[in-house]
C-alpha cells in the first residue's frame, strides 16, 4: 500500500497482483465519538468490501458483538434479496492511512466473507479510482476530493498533442501519468 500526504489530504493506494473483481481493504471500526472530547475509543480491525452499488455502509453481527454496540433505531433497507427492517448503529470508521469518519450511521446486514460494506456514503466524500492497466488492479482513495478526474478530457489532450507532433517519444505524456509518452499513450 502506498500513501501520499498533503496538508489536510489523506490518500491511500492498494496494488494487487493481478486483476481483482472485488475490492477490499482493512477498516478499523470503533464506537462513534465526539472529536472535540479527546481520543477515539479503541478500534478493532475488520475486512471492508468497497461497494459502489450500496448507498450506505453496513456492518455485520460480528462487528456489533466485537464492539458491544447498542442499536440506535431501525431502518428499512432495500438490497438484492428484497426489503428488510434492520437495526441501525453509529460507529467510527478508519480506513487506511487515517482516512476517517468519527460518526457514521450504518445498518446491520448479513455479509459473507467480509465484516463491513463500505458504501457510497463513504466513497462520495472523496475521490475513488480503480485501474486495471497491464492486468493489475490498482485502487486509490483520496479525501477530500481535490479535482475532477476526466479520462476523456486527458485523452483528447493527448490525441491533439500527438496529432500535432508536439510530443516526442522521450518526453513525459501530457495525460499526467508521469510516464514517458512512448511508454504511455505513444503506444497507439
Amino acid at each position: 500500500m502506498q500513501v501520499n500526504n498533503k496538508p489536510g489530504v489523506r490518500t491511500f493506494t492498494i496494488k494487487a497482483n493481478g486483476r481483482l473483481n472485488v475490492i477490499t481493504s482493512d477498516v478499523h471500526v470503533h464506537e462513534a465519538f465526539d472529536v472535540t472530547k479527546g481520543q477515539p475509543p479503541v478500534a478493532r480491525k475488520f475486512t471492508g468490501l468497497w461497494d459502489t452499488g450500496a448507498s450506505a455502509s453496513v456492518i455485520s453481527r460480528s462487528v456489533v458483538d466485537a464492539l458491544g454496540l447498542m442499536p440506535t433505531g431501525m431502518a428499512t433497507v432495500n438490497h438484492a434479496a428484497g426489503t428488510v427492517q434492520t437495526e441501525t448503529y453509529l460507529v467510527g470508521m478508519m480506513l487506511p492511512n487515517e482516512v476517517g469518519f468519527p460518526v457514521l450511521p450504518v445498518t446491520l446486514g448479513t455479509l459473507a466473507g467480509f465484516d463491513v460494506l463500505i458504501g457510497m456514503d463513504v466513497i462520495c466524500n472523496g475521490d475513488f479510482s480503480i485501474s486495471n492497466f497491464g492486468g493489475e488492479t490498482v485502487f486509490s482513495f483520496r479525501m477530500p476530493s481535490l479535482h475532477h478526474n476526466d479520462f476523456g478530457e486527458k485523452n483528447l489532450l493527448v490525441d491533439k498533442a500527438h496529432k500535432m507532433k508536439k510530443v516526442r517519444p522521450g518526453k513525459l505524456c501530457p495525460c499526467g501519468s508521469l510516464m514517458k509518452f512512448k511508454h504511455c499513450h505513444g503506444l497507439y
